[in-house]
Parts: C-alpha cells; sequence; structure tokens
C-alpha cells in the first residue's frame, strides 16, 4: 500500500527535479498545476517517483484498485498511459500519445472511466 501525496506537494516534486536537475518534464508538471487547480482534484488521488505519475481513486493505493500510470519520455516526446483496472475487471492497457495531448487526454480518460463526475 502506498499513501498518496497533496497535488500542491507532488507539483513541487516536479517543479524541484525541473529546476535542481534540469529535467524535461514540462508536461508532466503542466498535467499536476491542471490537476492541482481542478475541480475534481479531492476525488483523484497521486504519488510520484522521478518517473512515473500514479493516478487512483483512493487516498491508499494498493495493487487491488484500478491504477494509472503515466509517465513522459522526453526524447520521443511521447506519453504513456498504462492503465490496470481493479480485481473485479482485470482490464489493462496502454495508449501512447503526443505530450501537448496530456490533459486533454487525461480529463478524458477520468471522465471515461467515471473516476469524477
Amino acid at each position: 500500500m502506498i499513501e498518496t501525496k497533496p497535488w500542491n506537494k507532488i507539483l513541487d516534486f516536479y517543479l524541484d527535479l525541473q529546476g535542481s536537475y534540469d529535467w524535461d518534464i514540462q508536461p508532466m508538471i503542466d498535467l499536476i498545476s491542471s490537476i492541482n487547480k481542478s475541480s475534481y482534484k479531492k476525488g483523484i488521488h497521486g504519488y510520484t517517483s522521478h518517473e512515473i505519475l500514479f493516478v487512483g481513486q483512493y487516498e491508499a493505493l494498493v495493487e487491488s484498485n484500478a491504477l494509472l500510470k503515466i509517465q513522459y519520455l522526453s526524447q520521443l516526446n511521447q506519453v504513456i498511459f498504462n492503465y490496470k483496472g481493479d480485481m473485479t475487471t482485470q482490464f489493462t492497457w496502454e495508449k501512447k500519445f503526443d505530450k501537448t495531448q496530456i490533459i486533454s487526454e487525461f480529463e478524458c480518460f477520468i471522465h471515461e472511466l467515471k473516476w469524477v463526475v
């Protein structure tokens, strides 16, 4: 089980990576900033490693719950969404797209799966 972090703390983490290490992660910063300003930020929860943003519906991320992993590949200017459904659906998929689509693809995803209303 992983305890999630508030979106403003995740944003600070990515801003620090960009500022201190000059990482090319602007699309991730744009997405997290958008989530942090959104009306639905309390309905989704996140955690991050250096490269992957984990997003779920619950404050604790566990293997048995649905989970979206988001990764930005700067060398390809691509974003990868990797989704794993919960134990009942066991549905998984991966989608790659241009970095400019990160916010629209994310909003489409959370609305299609009814993670937010």
